[in-house]
């Protein structure tokens, strides 16, 4: 097979449903370069994601209650964070987040 699109190949495979060693047999690709191109990619997916701002609703309630603390919901998901929290562990928390959602 004709290796010189990698990453149509790439996609064909996560897109096959298959386990990439079986695909990968059945198209005469050798594992270890597919898992080469594969990690390529995700890196240059990763790099070429950008932060994305959220919608943010504010909602008037009848009580309010002054407080030091935040809280950021989105789905099931609800992240609060008080005074004095660390802000590069509010950023690795949305990290794993934004992966996940």
């Amino acid at each position: 097979m004709k290796t010189g699109n990698w990453r149509q190949l790439v996609e064909a495979c996560r897109t096959s449903g298959m386990l990439a060693t079986e695909w990968c047999r059945e198209n005469g690709i050798e594992y270890r370069q597919y898992v080469g191109w594969a990690t390529k990619m995700n890196r240059e997916t990763r790099k070429s994601q950008q932060s994305q701002w959220a919608e943010v609703d504010i909602t008037d309630t009848c009580q309010r209650q002054e407080t030091d603390e935040i809280k950021m919901s989105y789905g099931k998901w609800t992240i609060a964070v008080g005074a004095g929290f660390n802000p590069a562990l509010l950023m690795e928390i949305l990290k794993v987040v934004n992966t996940v959602c």
